[in-house]
């Protein structure tokens, strides 16, 4: 946004890796930047996306059972698809209609029954079909309390996000070239602080209480 005092530059979820159906967020240079802070936190670094595609390529060819895949069906449900479209691969049909309306080939609509070899795509809230592995797929599962608990229900988590990653974050802000940072949602605070320590003027945005966004500008 253009105004008499400067730029203002508002990211909303973004991530800064290249996925297999999208290029990664390009910096956004700004006098003002509003930006998430979903991750925002040290233990948030996630390895390079080729290993974790490798690790979910593996698992489905291990066969000793079918894997149900637990991801967002809007972003990772179309990743998936086209990362394990040569598989015997069944795909939810909420996932399956997003596919088809973004041109995203790969697997059949699931419907019921799979068996050893087969990867099935489901959303967050599915649950997944008899003797399959869950896997399901989110940035949280950089933490190792995560991946201990998830383990605990019998899942395992791998953090394949969509959303930036700690140094992503700073990165990003750092090369922004913003004179003020406004962080809002997950580690808005640790975020904020960390980039204050880097040298930027940065805040938080309350989750609450804000009228408009002038009063921030100050």
């Amino acid at each position: 946004m253009e105004t008499p005092e400067g730029t203002i530059g508002l990211t909303g979820d973004f991530n800064t890796a290249d996925s297999n159906i999208v290029r990664g967020a390009d910096v956004l240079e700004a006098d003002v930047l509003v930006m998430e802070a979903t991750y925002g936190s040290r233990e948030y670094v996630f390895p390079p996306r080729e290993r974790l595609y490798a690790q979910v390529a593996e698992l489905v060819e291990s066969g000793k059972a079918p894997a149900a895949i637990l991801v967002g069906p809007l972003g990772k449900g179309q990743e998936l698809a086209r990362l394990l479209s040569a598989r015997r691969l069944y795909v939810h049909p909420r996932i399956a209609e997003l596919n088809r309306a973004l041109g995203i080939a790969g697997g059949k609509e699931y419907r019921a029954g799979v068996g050893p070899g087969d990867a099935v795509l489901l959303p967050l809230n599915a649950e997944p079909p008899p003797g399959s592995v869950a896997v399901e797929l989110s940035g949280h599962f950089a933490s190792p309390e995560a991946r201990k608990a998830a383990e605990a229900a019998g899942v395992l988590g791998i953090p394949l996000s969509n959303h930036a990653d700690f140094p992503g974050l700073l990165e990003f802000a750092l090369r922004s070239r913003a004179r003020r940072v406004y962080t809002v949602y997950g580690r808005a605070g640790e975020l904020a602080k960390w980039l204050n320590r880097l040298g930027l003027r940065a805040a938080v945005i309350p989750p609450r209480g804000q009228t408009e966004l002038t009063q921030w500008l100050t």
